[in-house]
């Protein structure tokens, strides 16, 4: 499995066992008390059981002890040990005792059970305890018991998670994969068609006005073509890298727009920039110049001047593409076309190791480019 995919399951795993945790934790706090209060009772209830046996015979020195789970002794009036079933080592703790209420007193390492009873001619004192230590250990024991299985529940419900979302995963990168191949043809099968009839346009016997409005048509199918591509294709890298002169990439996009700039007396002039060759991929960097020159004629005034000029500075070939915008605003111009045209750039940008900012002054915008680097 891949580094995303454990930072994924470690992240589920926390997600799941970090409340289950403390929900465990918070519940054995709670829990602890109910527990000492069982095993008070059931203390309770032993002492006053022995008690009654204590009373009815007569030989307390031939009593047979009910039970060995707990700390019997048998004091008396003196609070001498007349007899025990076990040997401790802080007697003391327990000679302590003198509760004679008819309940469990906690004393911090035991809960003992205290009452008087008539033996012979005298009376004497049983108590009855049980070592805090053993209701610790079962404490912990549940504790440690919740924890691991909170981890084990943790574990198994992050592994089905995960599993599951990898298979989402697969079956959305098969899903998108499939989509590229369906635009990649799309974007190779249309230019042909769409080159014959750019080529034969002018043998056609209609109005020159009618052809021009044609042109521009199959000119924007074919913009779109190529960034079908390029949307198709997101997370390509440049394999073959060539020579490439900047100026002449940006004529042969000014060429291209020739028709669609004609009709709008719109003049598009083109500084040239001395020595502005870089190596890099002509095709991915000429639909990055498309699209800034698209948007620079779909919103550039009619009659207004679209000037593309460069310099090289501080080690870069710098281009900058200038128009007078439309009166309708620069939030206005921001349509679905242009979103979309300024991701490409933005996207493309990236791979080529390209800057592209955005500027605007008045009714002037700007895009600067910036490309490394001049060879």
């Amino acid at each position: 499995m891949s580094l995303k995919v454990y930072r994924l399951y470690l992240i589920g795993f926390l997600k799941f066992f970090i409340p289950i945790s403390v929900f465990f934790v918070l519940t054995f706090f709670r829990f602890s008390s109910y527990l000492i209060e069982l095993e008070s009772d059931h203390l309770l209830a032993v002492g006053r059981q022995m008690v009654y046996l204590l009373n009815e015979d007569g030989n307390i020195n031939d009593n047979q002890y009910i039970t060995s789970d707990y700390i019997i002794l048998i004091l008396d009036n003196h609070n001498k040990v007349i007899s025990s079933n076990k040997s401790i080592s802080d007697l003391e703790e327990l000679l302590k005792q003198t509760n004679t209420e008819d309940k469990v007193l906690n004393t911090g390492k035991y809960l003992v059970y205290g009452e008087n009873f008539h033996c012979g001619s005298s009376i004497c004192k049983l108590l009855v305890a049980m070592p805090m230590m053993r209701i610790n250990k079962k404490l912990n024991l549940l504790l440690l018991s919740s924890l691991f299985s909170a981890f084990v529940v943790s574990m198994l419900i992050t592994a089905m998670t995960v599993l599951d979302v990898r298979k989402y995963v697969k079956e959305h990168k098969n899903y998108v994969r499939r989509l590229r191949e369906v635009a990649l043809y799309l974007s190779h099968e249309i230019k042909t068609p769409l080159g014959v009839i750019l080529t034969n346009l002018y043998t056609i016997n209609v109005e020159e006005e009618t052809k021009r409005l044609i042109e521009r048509s199959i000119k924007r199918i074919i913009k779109l073509m190529r960034n079908l591509k390029i949307l198709s294709e997101m997370e390509l890298k440049i394999e073959n890298p060539i020579h490439i002169n900047v100026v002449a990439l940006i004529r042969d996009i000014v060429e291209f727009y020739k028709g669609g700039v004609y009709n709008r007396d719109i003049i598009m002039l083109v500084d040239d920039i001395k020595n502005a060759e870089i190596v890099s991929d002509y095709e991915l960097l000429f639909t990055l110049f498309l699209n800034l020159v698209d948007n620079a004629v779909k919103y550039s005034k009619d009659g207004s001047e679209i000037l593309i000029r460069g310099e090289i500075r501080d080690n870069k070939v710098v281009i900058y593409i200038i128009n007078s915008m439309v009166n309708t605003g620069w939030e206005q111009n921001k349509d679905t076309s242009y979103g979309m045209g300024l991701m490409i750039v933005r996207q493309i940008a990236s791979i080529l190791g390209a800057n592209v900012v955005m500027k605007k002054e008045g009714d002037k915008f700007m895009a600067v480019v910036e490309l490394c680097c001049p060879s």
